[in-house]
């Protein structure tokens, strides 16, 4: 009985410790198809693109997220025959780090092509995830997969043939892998140039790294502050772990946006602490075509010209998560909210007669466009106070 019991500890251990084992960045899955080209229909909500994936029986909505390295599943969606592969560290959208689960899921297939001994993270589902099982992650180009995003028409065009958008018009920027993630060269202001992530899972424009905002404006101040709107104290980018510090942001109407030789004028964007983005709202002007062969971005306008005017309107208010409620993140001054009441770290309590106990009930409420709301909320200092808040 004795032996049976430490034969039974000894297995146990040896499953820890295989569960808790160091798993890298890999791309030795394989491709069922070859000289292929197939085009899948996708959703489009709120500018971001949701694949559908099917994965052994079930088919899943995935949020397509060139941000991010490798693919991942919720934790909260279940998929039979998994195995686990044991842990990977991963960097979120404001730069930190953690550990997350990595399984090898059964045979997952993007319409003709099929993937086996793909791998994925598990990840907790962070509170702006919705209506979604997953991400598909940027692995798949890594391996040698060209894509053109097409949300206009909503489709999506895999290829692994490297000349088939040859002979179509574009502008190209090259990129770079940092961390897995590619990053194209673009310039927000004369004579000054930075790596910007090409990340279709944050839902902005683009986003202006702190430091790049600062090393410009060192460079050339007369030319970059008329470009500049306003100043304030928040936190506005919310990643897979919370939003980032409270820090100065920095509002800019910038006077070009420059990818390559093509141009995008009067830009409105936020200064962040993380690493600056151009995001999933460009493809509503363009189509993006992915050559990882050639590392290799392509921006194909849906109207003719080398420039566009991008004229983008942003929030008043930020709302971000503290410790799993709904809190103001950012709120400017001169805005109708900061005129109701709100401030920065006033913490949401009940809207109307509805207690809200979490930052994805507050996200998920059924706001009606037009209604004014009465917002229960807690400021800093512990004190409760009623708002109103009109959609």
């Amino acid at each position: 009985m004795r032996n049976r019991t430490v034969l039974a500890l000894t297995l146990l251990l040896l499953s820890v410790a295989g569960d808790a084992q160091q798993y890298y960045y890999k791309l030795n899955f394989d491709l069922s198809a070859k000289d292929f080209a197939d085009t899948l229909a996708i959703d489009v909500e709120q500018g971001r693109v949701y694949v559908p994936v099917t994965i052994g029986d079930g088919v899943y909505r995935f949020l397509l997220d060139t941000g991010a390295g490798m693919s991942g599943i919720y934790s909260d969606v279940h998929i039979d025959g998994t195995r686990p592969q044991g842990h990977i560290t991963s960097h979120d959208a404001n730069g930190q780090t953690y550990a997350t689960p990595v399984v090898c899921l059964p045979p997952v297939r993007l319409g003709r092509l099929t993937l086996t001994n793909y791998r994925a993270n598990v990840v907790s589902r962070p509170p702006t995830a919705k209506g979604a099982d997953g991400i598909l992650g940027f692995d798949i180009f890594n391996k040698g997969i060209v894509c053109k995003i097409d949300t206009r028409h909503r489709c999506l065009i895999l290829t692994d043939r490297k000349r088939l958008f040859d002979e179509e018009p574009g502008y190209e920027a090259r990129y770079r892998l940092h961390n897995h993630v590619p990053f194209v060269t673009l310039s927000p202001f004369d004579r000054y140039e930075e790596p910007v992530r090409f990340d279709t899972g944050d839902r902005s424009f683009y986003a202006l790294s702190r430091l790049s905002y600062d090393a410009a404006l060192n460079g050339s101040p007369v030319e970059i502050q008329h470009q500049v709107e306003g100043h304030t104290h928040g936190s506005l980018r919310i990643s897979h772990y919370g939003a980032e510090a409270t820090d100065v942001v920095t509002a800019l109407c910038l006077d070009a946006l420059r990818w390559g030789d093509y141009t995008f004028s009067n830009v409105r964007t936020l200064t962040t602490q993380g690493r600056s983005t151009i995001g999933a709202a460009l493809l509503a002007y363009g189509t993006v075509i992915i050559n990882p062969k050639r590392r290799q971005l392509v921006f194909q306008p849906y109207d003719d010209g080398r420039l566009t005017v991008v004229d983008n309107r942003l929030p008043d208010i930020y709302y971000v998560p503290l410790h799993g409620m709904a809190s103001v993140g950012l709120v400017w001054e001169d805005s109708e909210p900061y005129r109701q009441g709100f401030r920065q770290g006033d913490v949401i309590l009940q809207i109307n007669d509805t207690p809200i106990r979490s930052f994805r009930q507050f996200t998920t409420f059924p706001f009606i466009k037009g209604m004014t709301y009465t917002l229960t909320i807690r400021d800093r200092e512990g004190r409760d106070k009623q708002v109103r808040l009109i959609k």
